[in-house]
């Protein structure tokens, strides 16, 4: 064959020999004894096996100038391919490339395999190939000129970055959508086309080139793993996004068996040959498309809205994808088509299936409006029902507020006030008096001993003793603004605004006297008791709190505490 045009496929040029055992060299297969057989015109392709195969061909250069070419497997996953390029019995080059080798050995920068060879003017070259592959043994095979080559490449290189850039794209804009709705259709929809593009970017020879230039062993076991997580998370987002177990649930029972199986092939990727792993998991991908199908149909039946967008999508989808499958097992031929089928159908399929759960958000929106008006509805003949027993009850219910109310500042036991209706108070009369430098009294009684009432008489008779102490406590108030209160324990506040500190003393004496008088009788039990009082008077001033008068006060009641009980102290400012 002659070498001229700048872009050549090699395909009908071809002569193969099957070697099954492994054991054929390149002096072997140049024997005149072998039965070589001519390769069709589709690229060559015998699907998965275990034997090498030899390819060979013949170029001659008829012109006069050098020909510089450059020749392309255009297949990425094949496992080892030794280059041969010989004229007449002079070995000229020899390459060892393959997955199985670091990227960077590879003689030319690209995701298929590509070797330089150069023509001097009438030259005849041979060229052989050895492939070994444990995957689809497939070798398209193209000469090229450096100017073409390039040029279809770059051509190439936008597809695939608008392919991978769109698809990226939709993956970000559905999680996003997730994040804000938290449905989680939307995660494994972005789950399934993550594994989709990394599938074809592992196949093709993408991921190997840029994400992973050294893991030869993952390189192969990442086309099994991403595989199998993309029929996964079909299965899965199919049951969900078409609500199969609530229409059939055998249906659903298969689509989460098919889950599971998918699941565990991720897992049996890394302990499997790859030869049979890639098998089953291209066996279980035509299964999973197979109950995918039939769920979307059982669901278009159901009348699923959305159903007819998702079978739509995903017809495109499995299309694609079911081309690329027979191809890898020999049954359609190596092609433009048949290479980039997944990429155009699921390309197709994330839009329309975008639409489709676009279509779902509006139509749960709508029901939700519908549901909310028919709320609305409701809720206002409700309301004109509701509206006389409100009218009727409204009496009721602001007296029930009252009473709310007094209870939220009522000490249960005593009936007194409690400590925070009486801080309250406090800060209100402080204000107050410091406006109209006007004196304030906080006086803090005690009561004496009383861990000895709740240990001789019981904890009933002590609260007996706090009741009558708190009637008397409460016979000392003079004026409406004075607040007596339970402080706390046995504690009790009188709250005396414009009281000095001699009308203090007065109260805070007959309040002693009183509870000393009273006799406490609890069933057969009579006793008394008697209180220490601390009193302070002073006027609001700058620099002081509500606080200071509580402290002050605390600290004259401690000092009557001292001073043997029973007494008061007074303490002015």
């Amino acid at each position: 064959m002659s070498v001229e045009p700048v872009e050549l496929a090699l395909n009908a040029h071809l002569d193969y020999l099957e070697d099954p055992q492994h054991v054929l060299s390149l002096d072997d297969v140049r024997r005149p004894d072998l039965g070589w057989e001519r390769n069709s015109d589709y690229a060559f392709n015998k699907g998965f096996n275990d034997s090498s195969w030899w390819l060979r061909m013949r170029l001659t250069n008829p012109t006069d100038n050098p020909q510089p070419r450059l020749l392309e497997v255009g297949y990425a996953a094949l496992d080892h391919i030794q280059i041969y390029v010989l004229e007449g019995d002079r070995l000229l080059q020899q390459w060892t490339l393959g997955d199985k080798q670091p990227y960077f050995q590879r003689p030319v920068d690209h995701r298929y395999f590509v070797v330089p060879v150069t023509w001097d003017a009438g030259q005849t070259l041979e060229i052989y190939l050895r492939v070994t592959t444990s995957g689809s043994a497939k070798a398209p095979l193209t000469l090229w000129g450096y100017q073409r080559f390039h040029t279809v490449d770059f051509v190439n290189t936008l597809v695939q970055g608008f392919y991978y850039g769109g698809m990226t794209s939709i993956a970000l804009y559905n999680l996003l959508i997730f994040f804000v709705l938290r449905d989680r259709n939307y995660l494994y929809y972005v789950a399934f086309i993550i594994s989709t593009v990394m599938t074809l970017a592992a196949q093709s020879g993408l991921a190997f080139q840029f994400l992973w230039r050294e893991a030869t062993l993952w390189n192969d076991l990442a086309i099994v793993f991403f595989t199998a997580a993309t029929a996964a998370f079909a299965s899965v987002f199919s049951l969900r996004f078409l609500r199969i177990s609530s229409l059939s649930r055998r249906l659903g029972v298969v689509l989460r068996a098919t889950f599971t199986l998918n699941v565990a092939l991720i897992v049996a990727a890394f302990m499997m040959p790859y030869h049979w792993a890639a098998i089953i998991v291209l066996v279980n991908v035509l299964i999973t498309i197979v109950v995918v199908v039939v769920a979307g149909i059982f669901a278009l039946r159901s009348q699923i809205p959305s159903a007819r967008i998702f079978m739509l999508a995903w017809s495109l989808l499995l299309s694609g994808a079911m081309v690329v499958i027979l191809s890898h097992l020999g049954v359609l031929p190596v092609n433009l088509l048949t290479e980039y089928s997944t990429h155009f159908g699921s390309m197709l399929e994330a839009v329309l299936l975008s639409l489709a759960l676009a279509q779902r958000i509006n139509t749960e929106r709508r029901l939700r409006f519908q549901a909310q008006a028919d709320a609305l509805d409701a809720s206002q003949r409700a309301n004109m029902e509701l509206e006389e027993r409100v009218r009727s009850r409204t009496a009721e219910l602001e007296q029930l507020n009252v009473r709310l109310q007094k209870l939220s500042e009522t000490d249960s036991l005593t009936g007194l006030a409690n400590r925070r209706f009486l801080e309250t108070r406090l800060r209100e009369e402080w204000a107050r008096c410091s406006r109209q430098q006007r004196p304030l009294t906080v006086m803090l009684l005690d009561v004496d001993f009383f861990k000895e009432v709740n240990d001789r008489y019981g904890h009933p008779a002590g609260d007996a003793c706090l009741q009558q102490v708190a009637n008397v406590v409460r016979g000392g108030l003079r004026w409406p603004a004075d607040v007596a209160a339970r402080y706390g324990g046995e504690e009790f506040c009188l709250l005396l605004p414009e009281t000095d500190s001699s009308g203090a003393a007065a109260v805070a004496e007959r309040v002693r006297q009183r509870v000393s008088a009273e006799t406490v009788q609890v069933e057969d039990a009579a006793f008394t008791v008697t209180i220490s009082v601390g009193v302070y008077t002073g006027l609001p001033v700058a620099g002081a709190t509500p606080e200071d008068f509580i402290q002050r006060a605390d600290a004259a009641l401690y000092q009557s505490k001292q001073s043997g009980r029973n007494q008061v102290t007074v303490a002015t400012g």
